[in-house]
């Protein structure tokens, strides 16, 4: 069963433009959406990689090997660098599947 998304690529975008070009007040844009500061953070780091096509629905789920997935657990242990920076190089295909 697939989860809606609760807000349109549109709406997103709208959001991000609102946000990058400070037409609307930070905590206005989080009020209005009832969004996380963290939330719109991760939208316009998207949106300015990928623009609207980084909000379009994933078709394929993707999947990563154990050997992947250990590497980059002890890559974070170690302080290498945080999930986040790991997750940007794949942020187009499945920024939310890490």
């Amino acid at each position: 069963m697939s989860r809606r998304e609760r807000f349109t690529p549109y709406e997103k975008e709208q959001a991000c433009l609102n946000y990058i070009n400070d037409n609307r007040s930070k905590s206005e844009i989080y009020n209005c959406l009832h969004i996380s500061t963290r939330t719109i953070q991760d939208w316009a780091a998207i949106y300015k990689k990928y623009g609207i096509l980084g909000f379009t629905k994933k078709t394929k789920k993707r999947s990563y090997s154990k050997e992947f997935k250990m590497e980059l657990v002890e890559k974070c242990i170690s302080g290498e660098a945080s999930s986040i920076d790991f997750a940007q190089p794949y942020q187009h295909d499945t920024y939310n599947s890490m």
